[in-house]
């Protein structure tokens, strides 16, 4: 782990806990735990395992999500040219947590594609957890539900664009739908570096997806973070989540698809790349 865990525990009351361990909780503000990840990678885990405890109100890609819009808009314009726009989901973020539990979470992939510039702005005591899984795994996941970047609607609107002009890498030269998924990849884990490097002052956890199925590794992390896991944690460390039907689409399916991106495109209101979240209605 990039972040040592074990230290600098609150020290009110003990309270035990699963796991025959023994955490120091006191009350505390207002902290948020993000997430960097791909996508595909556990996030929806990660935030049920985040749930499953005392002090954490925890979600998988809160409302609004941030897909679509704001993420060409932020990887176009730049991070400091949509810092009002990112400020829309730091606002609900703020309503959420406001009479809820002292620690708010959110394991979004979108967080370092469209909204982390004000998030590290506007809110104090951010943790970021890069969560990341085997690259190849990742990746023939990607090519199996068919969320292939610059070509699938899908990653049209969650993933990122080649042509973006703030991505960190280089475009693959090949542009098989491998050679896409690939550079996708490896373009968010030199964001997660550069963000590590960019704000050291953030506790920083850098954690692989199989360590999670640990009950070992899963204390330590919660640990780290300042959390007292529920003794309910336990029925679902290690079971899988998210996982979406990957089978091949049938051809009734493909030109459903197809009309209707096209009939999108066609709308003389919008541009040409706008390509709405269903019941996402702020950006429309």
């Amino acid at each position: 782990m990039i972040c040592p865990f074990g230290k600098n525990l609150y020290c009110k009351k003990n309270i035990k806990l699963f796991g025959s361990v023994e955490y120091n909780i006191m009350n505390k503000e207002n902290k948020f735990i993000f997430s960097i990840n791909t996508g595909r990678a556990g996030s929806e885990y990660l935030a049920l395992l985040l749930s499953m405890t005392q002090e954490c109100q925890s979600f998988h890609e809160a409302y609004p999500n941030f897909a679509g819009d704001p993420i060409r808009k932020f990887n176009t314009l730049g991070p400091e040219n949509t810092l009002d726009l990112q400020r829309i989901k730091i606002n609900q973020i703020l309503n959420d947590c406001s009479s809820g539990k002292p620690i708010y979470a959110d394991t979004s992939h979108v967080f370092i594609k469209s909204w982390y510039y004000a998030a590290v702005k506007d809110l104090r005591n951010i943790s970021v957890i890069w969560l990341r899984r085997n690259s190849q795994e990742t990746i023939n996941s990607l090519l199996r539900l068919n969320t292939i970047p610059d070509k699938s609607l899908s990653a049209r609107n969650w993933y990122l664009r080649t042509d973006y002009p703030f991505n960190l890498t280089a475009p693959p030269k090949n542009r098989t739908n491998k050679a896409l998924c690939e550079w996708y990849v490896e373009e968010i884990e030199t964001r997660a570096q550069k963000f590590h490097q960019t704000y050291p002052h953030i506790p920083f956890y850098e954690v692989w997806l199989h360590d999670l199925n640990s009950e070992e590794n899963v204390l330590n992390l919660l640990r780290g973070l300042h959390l007292t896991p529920l003794l309910e944690i336990k029925k679902i460390i290690g079971v899988k989540k998210n996982l979406k039907t990957e089978a091949r689409l049938t051809i009734y399916e493909k030109i459903k698809r197809h009309l209707r991106i096209g009939l999108i495109r066609l709308n003389f209101l919008k541009s040409k790349d706008r390509l709405h979240i269903k019941g996402d209605g702020l950006y429309s």
